[in-house]
């Protein structure tokens, strides 16, 4: 039930928050300091990361040969 999803995500939280923290720590030395972490500033600042990872999957020259 409720109780062992809960526990279940717990586990899973407890796992996962080293690679978090640093992940965290990592970005915010990338992207100037702890001002980074802002909630409003960090899809901002990972949106040019995320476009130029994909972009040899969706490049932009194709766009109107696509359309």
């Amino acid at each position: 039930g409720k109780v062992a999803l809960f526990e279940i995500l717990d586990t899973l939280e407890q796992g996962t928050r080293p690679i978090m923290e640093a992940a965290r720590k990592q970005f915010a030395e990338e992207k100037g300091g702890d001002n980074a972490l802002e909630p409003w500033n960090q899809g901002f600042l990972m949106a040019g990361d995320v476009t130029r990872r994909m972009d040899p999957y969706f490049p932009f020259e194709k766009s109107v040969e696509q359309w």
